[in-house]
Formats: structure tokens, sequence, C-alpha cells
């Protein structure tokens, strides 16, 4: 009998254990990757973007004097880096990448990287291919002097081995013509688009329109539609309508040596990076991204890590206890997954009116209708802009929000 009562209490252990504990970096990169597909269906003016500035910059996939990463682009990619950049040159007879950003010289072994565009370009493909095809990767191609010099070589690495997982201009007609450069329309375009073509990258490019009508179908000009801001004040300064129809952009060029930087030009920090999430910066190029060790620290800190710009979930969510599969900001204001057959009120949104919480309260299935009731629309928030201004109407407490995996556990629909 008390055999019978041991193995009771085993069971019953094992069934109300949550998830196998995970460190902190486990759970953030996992709830990164959850994070990166909630803008999916906005348009790329309401998305965020994290991203590495000269993510080539790696002692992983090539030599350099000086490091702007700490992880090669397949594990970039892996952590949740969304943006990636690419500082392309034409040297010694072949398109490479590296970091020299006046030509002289060229691209040097074991000095400024010497690697070749299309190792760097199949490096992203293969992450595709690796069960990645539901993701989406923006990247910026800087193209030095030389590249432009020779935009029909430029033009070959992408055709060879990266335009079938490509979203080309084309593709986007009517938002623009493809014969000369087409800006990336970036109040309309969303990731959705991009999915449902079945592709899973953007080309982007700021520099001129280049003279080659062959790389301009491949490749976005950036044009009026992304700015960088230096700082969160002139991110501020931006109007609603600003905000609106053009993605705004930091950059951290610090390298980890100091050769080619100085420390003072660290804007994405770990006390700052709220800050710009909170003004709604859409693409964030760091420096030595999720870096540990005291040689990447900068102005006395570390980089940003994970969990610094996970800005939805609460740590530890989502974990699926006894079967959780709706979607609920808690008390702290963050998500959390919760039994569908408990009782809350419902985040609604409406344009004219906002956000909104129901005064009924009831089963997540109940939630299309209750906001209906009200002339609003079962909503969640898709980036922390939104679910600032909501947890300002919530004052802690919780609500339900229209975000679940009920359909296939691990797969977050959200306001479907």
């Amino acid at each position: 009998m008390k055999q019978l009562l041991v193995i009771s209490c085993f069971i019953s252990l094992v069934l109300t254990t949550p998830l196998q504990a995970e460190t902190t970096e486990e759970w953030a990169q996992r709830a990164l990757r959850i994070q990166n597909s909630i803008d999916n269906d906005v348009a790329l003016t309401k998305t965020t973007w994290i991203g590495t500035h000269n993510s080539y910059a790696n002692a992983h996939d090539d030599n350099f004097s000086d490091l702007n990463q700490a992880y090669s682009v397949r594990e970039q990619l892996e952590l949740g880096v969304r943006e990636l950049v690419y500082d392309v040159h034409y040297s010694y007879s072949d398109v490479r990448v590296c970091h020299n950003g006046s030509d002289i010289g060229g691209c040097i072994d074991g000095i400024t990287g010497n690697r070749k565009l299309k190792d760097a370009l199949d490096d992203i493909v293969e992450w595709i291919e690796d069960g990645n095809n539901d993701q989406v990767v923006l990247l910026k191609l800087e193209l030095q002097n030389s590249a432009q010099n020779n935009i029909n070589k430029i033009e070959k690495k992408i055709e060879n081995h990266i335009l079938n997982y490509t979203y080309t201009p084309e593709q986007a007609s009517p938002l623009g013509s493809y014969y000369s450069c087409t800006e990336l329309n970036t109040s309309q375009l969303s990731k959705k688009n991009v999915l449902n073509a079945g592709k899973n990258v953007i080309l982007l490019t700021t520099e001129d329109c280049q003279k080659d009508n062959g790389f301009n179908k491949m490749v976005f000009y950036g044009g009026d539609f992304i700015e960088d801001v230096n700082s969160v004040e002139k991110l501020e300064s931006w109007s609603a309508s600003e905000k609106a129809n053009r993605m705004s952009r930091v950059k951290d060029s610090v390298t980890k040596q100091r050769i080619l930087s100085t420390a003072t030009s660290a804007k994405l920090r770990p006390n700052t990076i709220q800050d710009y999430l909170d003004e709604g910066l859409n693409i964030l190029e760091f420096y030595g991204f999720n870096a540990s060790g005291s040689e990447w620290k900068v102005n006395g800190e570390y980089p940003v890590a994970l969990e610094d710009v996970v800005w939805s979930w609460d740590e530890g969510e989502p974990n699926d206890w006894h079967g959780e599969d709706c979607g609920m900001i808690n008390s702290q204001g963050r998500f959390n997954d919760a039994d569908c057959g408990n009782s809350y009120s419902f985040v609604c949104y409406d344009d004219s009116q906002g956000w909104t919480v129901t005064a009924v309260s009831s089963v997540w299935t109940y939630g299309d209708m209750a906001c209906a009731d009200t002339g609003s629309s079962f909503k969640a928030p898709v980036n922390k802009v939104e679910l600032n201004a909501l947890n300002e109407v919530l004052g802690g407490n919780s609500a339900w929000i229209n975000y679940s995996d009920a359909d296939t556990e691990g797969e977050w629909l959200v306001n479907q």
C-alpha cells in the first residue's frame, strides 16, 4: 500500500511540474523566437528587428584584428537576430565581406576579414533550410565603392546563392517599379507579404540607385523610408505621421578592441534599450549582442543580452503549465499563457477608442464576441509601444489578449 502511495505521489508530481527549469538565456532565446513573429501581419513601421552591426565581423566566420560580434552569423540567427549587415567589397578578384570602409588595400585576411560574400549568403540559406522557413530576415548590404563599380558581380552572387529565398521588388509590385530603384515601402509591406510569397529574405541597400537593373530587381533601396536616429530624443521628436510612414534605426559600430571605434559611440546598452523600445525603435543594430566576458564591456556595461530585448513574455513564459494555450497580460504587465477555461476580462482595440478592457469576464473563446459588443476587436499588442499603452489602461489588472497556440503547441497565432 505504501508503494502504491509513493508511485501515486510521484505521478502527481510529474504531471503538475512545469517545463524543465531553463536558464534565463534559454528562456529568452525561446521567448524571442516567438516574439519575432508577433508582428508578422503589420506594416514594417510597427515591427521590431533585433539586428547586429557588421554581422560578419566575428571570430567564428573569419579572421579580424578587431571584432563587432561574439557569435557566427548562424549562431546570431539561432539566438534571435533577424537583421544582418554585410559590408560588401570587390577585392582580390572576388566579392567579399570585410571591415574596410575606405576600400584602400581591399579585404585583408587577419586584419579586415576576407570572406567571400557567397559563403556569408549561404549561412543564411542554410539556417532557413534548417527548419526556419517561417522566419523573415532583413539583410542590409552596405556597398563599398569597389562593389558598386562591380555591381554585376554582386548581382550574380545574389542570383546564384540567395535569390530563391528573396522577396524581390518585382513581387512587391505595384508598390513600386522594379526597373529602377524600388524604395522599401515600409508603411505597406509586412513580413506576412514575404512569407505568403514563399520567401524569407528582404535585401536592402541605402547606397545610391545602382546602374544595373538586374541588381535593382533583387534589392530594395531604403531611401526616405528608413532613417538613422542617434538618440531616444531624436525618435521622440518624430510625429505620429513620421512613425507611421518610415522605420527608425540605431546602429552601434563599437568594436571589441576599440581599434576601429570608441566606447562613446555605444547607444544601445542595457540601461538604454528599454527607452528605445518604449519609443518604437524599429531596427536595433547591436554591438556584441549577448556577448559575455569583461573584454566585451563598453562604458562599464556588458552588451545588450537576449533577456533585455524580450518585451512581451514574462520570464519563464510561456510554460504550457497543465496545457495552457491562451495568452493574457498578467499583473506585471507582461504576457503569460493560461488555461483557456479561466475567466478574465478581454483586451479590445478600436482606432477611435484605442485600447479598452471589457467589463465582462469569461473564457478566452468569448473574446471576439465580448469586444464586438463594445464596437471594437479582440486584440493583442504587437510591439512595446502598444503594450505600454495597454498597460496604462489595465492599471496592473490581468486580461485576455488575442494570442493563442491552441491549434498547434508552440505556434502562437496573434489577432486571428
